[in-house]
């Protein structure tokens, strides 16, 4: 049997559990190795079906059970459960044979800690980094003091591990070493199979009368930076000719909407929320560009997906993107200038199939059997371990 803990809120109605990302196909991943799995998150009970937001899927899976922790939301909320979630922790831990830590996050540090003290074997996987979250403001006045606890503990739960995967070929290993002994891997939680990749997808040029922009990405904090994308859009001598499309929802959608509004921009931005995966593949196929703004970054998938779908991209300089895209194709974190320069750069460029050719290419690399292969080597190295 193997515990995973990972900070996804799940949600909870009428004895059936919902997830936007975490749906059978991804618990799938593990049952390959593992018989049961139990997944130790926050849970949010509802009573009305109608609450459940749109895109969420049921998970099915009988193989799949989950233990519940408190649906906090927020460091102010985290702070006031640290209490209940330490010994919620604890007492999952104690009855656990393994444990995967998806890290960062409190639950899984608490894991972790737990584990170290009552000698379970446990493996991490790393799809984040702390350190540049809490860089990024997350945390406020606290940002500083949690990007330290946060490195360290991260840090010292990978050096104890007996199997690490990085979500990045090789930009994490750098700052989060693992120890000499430890099966180290790297894999993303994306899961792309051939029929994801089709040559109709191959762009030939953009649509210089309608040119659509998309952005993918939760509204919950700043460190995707969409905020850095409306900057960037508005100095766009074309901007009367764009239309961006926000995928994702969030507690600062309302001030993405007021910046938007201050620059007298609001026919050419749109909000669709959460929507479902098959929801953004059709945007993807319907746009000129994908951007990826963010302030921290471990190896998104959005942009992954984007690229698996020929479309030509612009990332910022951060964390696990620079593996992804090529150097004409990055910009410095911040700089909305520098953004809006490579968007016009896209806008103007005459060589559209190969970028689209180039990133196609590159999603291949992150097909579902590719890297399946690397986590059942990883999991068969926690299972088997004494």
């Amino acid at each position: 049997m193997l515990n995973i803990y990972l900070e996804e809120r799940f949600i909870f109605f009428n004895g059936e559990y919902y997830s936007l990302v975490y749906d059978d196909e991804f618990w799938d991943r593990y049952l390959e190795i593992f018989n049961r799995v139990f997944v130790v998150a926050r849970i949010n009970n509802i009573n009305d079906i109608h609450k459940l937001p749109k895109g969420y899927k049921k998970v099915t899976k009988s193989e799949v059970e989950f233990l519940h922790l408190p649906h906090y939301q927020g460091l102010v909320q985290g702070v006031l459960n640290i209490p209940f979630l330490f010994f919620s922790v604890f007492k999952i831990v104690r009855l656990s044979e393994k444990n995967i830590l998806r890290l960062p996050g409190i639950i899984s540090i608490f894991a972790g800690i737990f584990s170290l003290i009552l000698n379970k074997k446990f493996a991490v996987e790393l799809v984040g980094d702390p350190y540049d979250v809490f860089s990024s403001g997350v945390g406020g006045k606290l940002s500083k003091l949690l990007r330290l606890i946060f490195t360290y503990m991260t840090k010292m739960l990978i050096k104890n591990a007996v199997a690490v995967s990085y979500v990045t070929e090789r930009t994490m290993q750098k700052r989060y070493p693992a120890n000499r002994r430890a099966f180290l891997t790297y894999y993303s939680s994306i899961s792309l199979d051939d029929n994801v990749f089709h040559n109709r997808n191959i762009r030939t040029k953009v649509n210089k009368e309608n040119f659509k922009i998309l952005l993918v990405g939760s509204l919950e904090q700043m460190y995707k930076g969409f905020d850095i994308a409306i900057l960037a859009i508005s100095n766009l001598s074309f901007k009367d000719k764009t239309l961006t499309h926000i995928v994702g929802d969030g507690i600062y959608k309302e001030y993405l909407e007021r910046l938007i509004k201050e620059r007298n921009m609001e026919d050419y931005f749109i909000f669709h929320g959460k929507v479902s995966r098959e929801e953004i593949f059709k945007l993807m196929e319907d746009v000129d560009v994908f951007l990826m703004p963010s302030r921290t970054e471990g190896l998104p998938r959005a942009l992954i997906e984007a690229m698996s779908k020929g479309l030509p991209a612009i990332g910022s300089n951060v964390g696990g993107i620079p593996e992804l895209l090529p150097n004409e194709w990055i910009f410095k974190s911040e700089d909305h200038i520098d953004l809006s320069e490579k968007i016009t750069q896209i806008y103007y460029n005459d060589n559209i199939e190969d970028i689209s050719k180039v990133n196609m290419l590159k999603a291949k690399e992150f097909r579902s059997d590719i890297l399946q292969k690397r986590r059942n080597k990883l999991y068969s190295v926690l299972k088997n371990s004494v």
